[in-house]
């Protein structure tokens, strides 16, 4: 390849064996957000599912071998140049961009350069595509040449965690996790995009794309949102297996969680049991949450919320919620009904009414973690979640926080995420 190199007045570069070329590459994936219509957000102009590369070679130099310029840049020429930023797995598509190689001189004179991706006949659903950009200097014939990856080679696992010290070299094969026993794989660049629509009212977003090589970390700050404080420390506590024996509704053997009609007693003599809560960030070996749609959503809310169920059932303190026959009970009746009121009475006293001994405070929420929106929701029916009466304005404040995140990372049904309490 040196061989090629010359000096701008034509001249040949003396070349010995331990002189090298250098330069300099930086390239920068840039994705967008969809607006309402499903266009970019920031012009308009372009779909929510287009994605550009941006790309700079510059530096250019022979150097000797205690790294000493030989030939600087402006005086360089002789050695051609591409830059190949193309899809591996998935299908999005190279759409425009320059990928001839040139000469250094040319690079030298600008050296930028803009490519732009898309999905061919793709217009719905989640999609997923490797895209890494490579420098190719050819050589004597089409099958010789240098391709030069332009990523980071290193090793992950499935949870996208990198490990130290592993990284991908030329004839070391590919290890085990310790953690699973899955093949690592290599961090090659993954864009996701969708065509979903994400969040609600202002905050919606139809489609965009996202970097999928970044797991997804909804971070929340003790400090820094005081707006909704008692959610954070309601997830603090239920992440935390030292103390979330103590959340409700308590877990307990032998319960029989598929039929939440009848909830576990708020008091008992049996020792309530620590549960496994996922999607904690801090905790290396704790397993994501998944997002799921909201019929899923709805339906594990309705295994806290909005069902008639009877509590201490065969004591002298059982009681139904509402207090009412069951064919009797009209859907208007469940719709201040949930379990917080039997697991935190004391936050529903002074009610501003009380119908068919449920009442109703409207400064009161009741939370849930795992989040309903998540596969790991009540509607799992095995006890590993939690609930707890909070402000109604600090759970408002959260959902919107949560809304605002899943329509700008674009957590969509399917996609893996954690949490993240900070202070």
């Amino acid at each position: 390849m040196l061989k090629k190199a010359k000096k701008k007045n034509g001249q040949s570069v003396e070349v010995e064996d331990d002189d090298a070329f250098r330069f300099r590459a930086t390239w920068v994936m840039h994705t967008f957000l969809g607006n309402a219509g499903g266009k970019e957000f920031s012009q308009g102009q372009l779909s929510a599912q287009t994605f550009k590369i941006f790309t700079r070679l510059d530096g250019f130099a022979v150097v000797d071998g205690n790294g000493s310029v030989k030939v600087p840049s402006s005086d360089l020429s002789g050695i051609k140049m591409g830059v190949h930023p193309g899809p591996g797995a998935g299908a999005c598509r190279y759409q425009s961009g320059p990928r001839s190689p040139i000469d250094v001189w040319e690079w030298n004179a600008y050296s930028d350069a803009e490519y732009i991706f898309g999905w061919e006949g793709i217009t719905s659903g989640v999609h997923r595509c490797e895209v890494g950009v490579v420098v190719f200097i050819p050589g004597e014939d089409q099958k010789s040449g240098l391709a030069i990856p332009l990523w980071n080679r290193k090793l992950v696992d499935t949870r996208y965690k990198v490990e130290r010290n592993r990284v991908l070299r030329h004839g070391s094969g590919i290890p085990v996790s310790e953690w699973d026993g899955y093949p690592y794989t290599e961090l090659v660049p993954v864009v996701q995009c969708d065509w979903e629509k994400a969040g609600w009212g202002p905050r919606q977003r139809k489609g965009g794309c996202i970097n999928a090589s970044v797991p997804q970390v909804f971070v929340m700050s003790k400090s820094g949102n005081p707006n909704f404080l008692e959610v954070i420390q309601h997830i603090e506590k239920a992440l935390d297996p030292s103390v979330n024996a103590g959340t409700a509704p308590p877990k307990r053997a032998r319960h029989d969680w598929s039929k939440p009609e009848f909830p576990p007693a708020r008091y008992s003599i049996m020792v309530p049991e620590s549960k496994t809560i996922y999607g904690d960030w801090k905790d290396p070996n704790s397993k994501p949450l998944i997002k799921v749609n909201t019929e899923t959503g709805t339906y594990n809310r309705r295994h806290f919320e909005k069902l008639q169920f009877t509590t201490d059932v065969g004591t002298t303190a059982e009681r139904r919620w509402p207090d009412l026959d069951k064919e009797d009970v009209k859907p208007w009746h469940l719709a201040y009904v949930n379990y917080c009121k039997y697991y935190f009475g004391e936050k529903y006293a002074n009610p501003d009414k009380v119908a068919y001994g449920v009442p109703q405070k409207k400064s009161v929420a009741c939370d849930e973690y795992p989040f309903a929106s998540t596969k790991q929701g009540a509607g799992m029916r095995d006890g590993n979640y939690s609930i707890q009466a909070v402000s109604n304005d600090h759970n408002d404040a959260h959902g919107a926080a949560l809304d605002k995140f899943y329509a700008d990372y674009r957590v969509v049904p399917g996609s893996e995420f954690w949490v993240k309490i900070v202070r």
